[in-house]
C-alpha cells in the first residue's frame, strides 16, 4: 500500500492520507494538516517549522534527523 501512495505522489495526483507513520508521511506529502481532537493544530509547515511547542516535541521524539 505504501508503494501505491508513493506512485500517486510522483504522478502529482491529489490524495488525502491519514497516517501515523510520520517518517513516511514526511517523504510523500507536500501539504500537511495535523489535527488533535478534531481541531487543526498545524497546517502546511508541520514537518519543517511547526508553530507550537507540542508538535516540535512530538517530532523530536519520533523522527530521526
Amino acid at each position: 500500500m505504501l508503494s501505491g501512495i508513493v506512485a500517486l505522489a510522483k504522478e502529482s495526483l491529489a490524495r488525502v492520507v491519514v497516517k501515523h507513520e510520520m517518517a513516511f508521511a514526511k517523504t510523500v506529502t507536500d501539504r500537511d494538516i495535523v489535527t488533535v481532537r478534531g481541531e487543526i493544530l498545524e497546517a502546511e509547515q508541520f514537518f519543517t517549522t511547526p508553530a507550537t511547542e507540542r508538535p516540535r516535541l512530538f517530532l523530536s521524539q519520533i523522527l530521526t534527523h
